[in-house]
C-alpha cells in the first residue's frame, strides 16, 4: 500500500540487509572485510565532514539521505504585502512598524523572503485551486471566486459579461496535490479555510479532493463571525444567536460555541492535535493551513487591542487578526519543535491575494498596501504582490532573500518535487518547482512571463477593479483592460506604485508584451470577456492592441473631427471614431430618414505626419453601417483633397473585424477624410468603431 512506502523503505534498511554488520562479523571472511572497509568509511566520513554546507544543501532529499519533509503550506486570507513586520520592499514602512508578526520573522531569519512573490489571481478561489491543480485560472477556467451550485458571482458590468467559467470549482474528479501526495504515503490535513469547490458540490467538502482531514473548511470563503460566543456564524454577530442559519456559519467546531475564544485560536488548537496525531503515525504529514483571517468581517481580537489604541478602531481590529495569525504560527512552529520534526519540516507561509482596501478599513481607500497601487481585487500590484516566506531546514540559507518573481500555482510542483512526487498530466501544469531557487541557484525565472487573468468585475470599485488581463516580463508589466479594450504598461523596477503609464510612449513594447498575452490565451485556452450586445468574445490582446496603438499614437490627443456627413445623436457620434474606445461608434443618421452612401468623416491629426495607411475597425460584431467600399483621401490644407487608396473590404461581413488599407506610398497629410461608398448589408447607412492610421 502507498502509506506504507516509507516504512518498507526503512526494513530495507533493517538487521537482515546487506550491511548488517551481524552477518559480516559470523566468519574469517566477514571480519577481515571489516576491517579493510572500517578505515575507508572513517575516511570517508572525513570526506563528508569536509564538504560545505552548501554541497549537502544543493542535493535533494533522498540525496542528502533524509526521508521525504513534511510540508506545511500556511495561506493567509487576503493577508496583503505590507500587512507584515517583514520588510519586503525597498524600505520599511510604516505599515511594517504597525503589525506585529514576530513569528513570521522568525521563519524569514530562519529561511527564506520572495520580494516579488504573486497570487494567482486577485480574489480567493483561484489562487486556492491554483494550488491544489497546478495550473494557472485561466487553462483551469476557474477565474473568480464560488458560491453556490451552477450561480455566477461576477458582478454586472454595463459593456461586458463574464465568460462561462466553471463556477462550480473543483470537484472530486479533479487530480489535485493533496491526492498526489497521499499517493506516496502522506497523511493529508486541511485545517481553516477552503472555497475549493461550491455549496452542494462535491468539491465542497475537503475530504473529497484529498484530504484525510478537514477542520471547519467548505463552500465559504468567510466566516458568520470569528467569535466563538457567537458561534461563528452571522446570527450570533447580528446579535440574534440561534433565530437562522446562513452558508457562511464556519462548520465542525461545535465545541468551541459560546467560548471566549477567536475562530483562528479554534482552528490552531485543533490543528495542533491532527499534528500531533499525523507525526504519530510514523508517516509524513501535508498540513494545509488556511486561517479565515484576515478576511471581513473585521473583527478584533479584544485581547489583544490594548496593543493598538493608537490606530482607527477598524485598523486596530484588522491589527489584531493580523497579531492572531501570527501567534498561530507561532504555535505550529512550537508544535513541530516539541515533536522533533522542525528539521524535516518545509514551509511555506503565503497570501491568496492582495490585501483587502476598497471597502471596509479605516482610513482613505485604496492605501492600504502602498507603495503598491490598490489592493484586492485589483489588475494593479496591490491585488497580486503578496508576502511569501519558506523555510526548509539544510536546504534553504537562513535570512537569505528572493527577488524572483513566483507565483502561487508554483507552490504544487514545488511540493510534489519535495515529496518526490509526481502529475499524471505534466502537460497541463504551469507550475514551476522552486527547489533550484530555494537552494540558492539562479533558476532564470525572471525571464519567464506571469500572467494573470480575471474576465469578471469583482464587488467593489476602485483604481484597476475591472476585467482584465495583465503580464509581467522582466520587469515590465502590460495591462489589457477589456471593457474598453485599452492598454497601461509600467516598468515595475522605477514604478512600482504603477503611476506612470508608459503605453503611450512604447507602442512597440505593448505590441510585443500583446502578441505573448495572446500565445497565452492559445496556449491555455483562456476566455475572454464576452461583448455584451452581441454575446461574442471580445477582440484579442493583440488584435486590441494593434487597433488601441493606431488610435493613440503621442499626438492622438490633439486630433479632432473637422467634418462628418452626419451622426446619429451624441450617443453615437462621430467623435467616437476616435475616441481609442472599441465599444463606442459613430453611425451616420437613420431616424427620420437617412442619407444615402457617400458619407465621409474628416480628421484633422493635429499636424502634418507621415503615414502609412489608415485602419478601419467596424462596431463590435459587425451589422448595421459596417462599410463594404471605401475611399481614403489626404490633404495639407483641409481644403484640397488627393485620394490615397480605394477598394472594398473582403470578408468584412462572414468575419467582421479590423482592416488596414496601406497606401501605396507615404502620405504627409494633416488632415484625413474616410469616405464610405457602400454597406455589407446594401443599406444606406455606415459606421464605425474606430478609425487609426499606420505609421513608420
Amino acid at each position: 500500500m502507498a502509506s506504507d512506502r516509507w516504512s518498507v523503505l526503512r526494513k530495507k534498511e533493517g538487521p537482515s540487509g546487506i550491511f548488517s554488520t551481524d552477518r559480516l562479523l559470523t566468519s574469517r571472511r566477514g571480519r577481515y572485510l571489516f576491517a579493510l572497509i572500517l578505515p575507508l568509511c572513517w575516511i570517508a566520513l572525513i570526506g563528508l565532514s569536509l564538504l560545505s554546507p552548501t554541497t549537502l544543501a544543493d542535493s535533494p532529499p533522498s540525496e542528502a539521505g533524509n526521508d521525504p519533509p513534511n510540508l506545511i503550506l500556511f495561506l493567509v486570507d487576503d493577508l496583503g504585502w505590507q500587512d507584515v513586520s517583514v520588510p519586503l520592499g525597498p524600505e520599511v514602512t510604516e505599515f511594517n512598524r504597525r503589525y506585529r508578526t514576530v513569528h513570521l520573522e522568525q521563519l524569514a531569519a530562519e529561511g527564506m523572503r520572495f520580494t516579488s512573490a504573486y497570487a494567482s489571481a486577485p480574489v480567493c478561489t483561484p489562487t486556492r485551486t491554483s494550488i491544489l491543480t497546478g495550473q494557472d485560472p485561466g487553462r483551469s477556467q476557474i477565474t473568480y471566486w464560488i458560491l453556490h451550485r451552477d450561480k455566477d458571482t461576477s458582478r454586472s458590468h454595463p459593456q461586458i459579461a463574464a465568460p462561462p467559467w466553471r463556477l462550480n470549482g473543483l470537484s472530486a474528479e479533479d487530480e489535485t496535490l493533496p491526492k498526489l501526495l497521499k499517493s506516496v504515503g502522506y497523511h493529508t490535513i486541511h485545517a481553516g479555510k477552503a472555497h475549493f469547490g461550491a455549496h452542494d458540490t462535491s468539491g465542497a467538502d475537503p475530504e473529497n479532493l484529498g484530504f484525510d482531514v478537514n477542520i471547519a473548511g467548505h463552500a465559504s470563503g468567510g466566516p458568520g463571525s470569528f467569535r466563538g460566543t457567537d458561534h461563528f456564524s452571522v446570527a450570533g454577530r447580528e446579535g440574534k444567536l440561534g433565530s437562522r442559519t446562513t452558508v457562511w456559519d464556519v462548520p465542525g467546531l461545535e465545541k468551541y460555541h459560546g467560548e471566549e475564544i477567536f475562530l483562528t485560536e479554534a482552528i490552531t488548537r485543533e490543528t495542533i492535535t491532527a499534528m500531533e496525531e499525523a507525526v504519530a503515525t510514523g508517516s509524513p504529514f501535508y498540513l494545509s493551513f488556511c486561517p479565515y483571517a484576515v478576511h471581513t468581517p473585521i473583527m478584533a481580537n479584544e485581547k489583544k487591542l490594548p496593543a493598538y489604541s493608537q490606530l482607527h478602531r477598524k485598523e486596530a481590529a484588522y491589527a489584531t487578526m493580523i497579531e492572531t495569525v501570527d501567534d498561530a504560527l507561532g504555535q505550529i512552529l512550537a508544535t513541530l519543535d516539541r515533536l522533533g520534526v522542525a528539521d524535516k519540516t518545509l514551509i511555506i507561509f503565503s497570501s491568496d491575494n492582495g490585501g483587502l482596501s476598497a471597502h471596509g478599513r479605516g482610513g482613505p481607500r485604496h492605501t492600504h498596501n502602498a507603495p503598491l497601487r490598490s489592493g484586492k481585487g485589483s489588475a494593479y500590484e496591490g491585488g497580486t504582490r503578496v508576502p511569501t516566506v519558506v523555510r526548509w531546514p539544510g536546504i534553504v540559507a537562513a535570512g537569505s532573500t528572493s527577488h524572483t518573481p513566483i507565483i502561487s500555482q508554483d507552490f504544487f510542483a514545488t511540493l510534489l518535487a519535495a515529496a518526490g512526487a509526481k502529475s499524471g498530466r505534466e502537460q497541463e501544469i504551469d507550475a514551476v518547482d522552486l527547489s533550484p531557487t530555494l537552494r540558492g541557484k539562479n533558476q532564470e525565472l525572471d525571464k519567464r512571463s506571469l500572467v494573470w487573468h480575471q474576465p469578471h468585475q469583482w464587488g467593489a470599485s476602485g483604481p484597476g477593479i475591472e476585467p482584465f488581463t495583465s503580464i509581467r516580463r522582466g520587469h515590465d508589466k502590460l495591462i489589457f483592460f477589456h471593457a474598453k479594450r485599452r492598454f497601461e504598461l509600467y516598468d515595475l523596477a522605477a514604478d512600482l506604485g504603477e503611476t506612470n503609464d508608459l503605453a503611450r510612449k512604447e507602442p512597440e513594447l505593448v505590441l510585443s508584451l500583446a502578441e505573448e498575452m495572446a500565445r497565452w490565451f492559445d496556449d491555455t485556452g483562456a476566455q475572454l470577456s464576452l461583448n455584451r450586445a452581441t454575446g461574442a468574445p471580445i477582440e484579442g490582446p493583440l488584435v486590441a492592441a494593434r487597433v488601441w496603438v493606431s488610435t493613440s499614437p503621442p499626438h492622438f490627443t490633439d486630433w479632432r473631427i473637422r467634418s462628418v456627413s452626419s451622426e446619429e445623436t451624441s450617443a453615437e457620434a462621430a467623435a467616437h471614431a476616435i475616441d481609442g474606445d472599441p465599444t463606442t461608434i459613430w453611425h451616420t443618421k437613420y431616424r427620420g430618414g437617412s442619407q444615402e452612401h457617400p458619407h465621409q468623416i474628416t480628421i484633422d491629426l493635429g499636424r502634418a505626419i507621415s503615414i502609412l495607411g489608415v485602419r478601419y475597425l467596424p462596431r463590435p460584431g459587425g451589422g448595421n453601417g459596417t462599410v463594404a467600399q471605401y475611399r481614403v483621401a489626404t490633404s495639407l490644407d483641409g481644403q484640397t483633397f488627393t485620394t490615397a487608396a480605394e477598394g472594398s473590404f473582403q470578408g468584412m461581413k462572414a468575419k467582421p473585424g479590423e482592416r488596414s488599407i496601406p497606401f501605396d506610398q507615404p502620405q504627409q497629410t494633416r488632415f484625413l477624410r474616410f469616405i464610405a461608398l457602400s454597406e455589407v448589408n446594401g443599406r444606406p447607412w455606415a459606421s464605425a468603431a474606430e478609425l487609426g492610421i499606420l505609421t513608420e
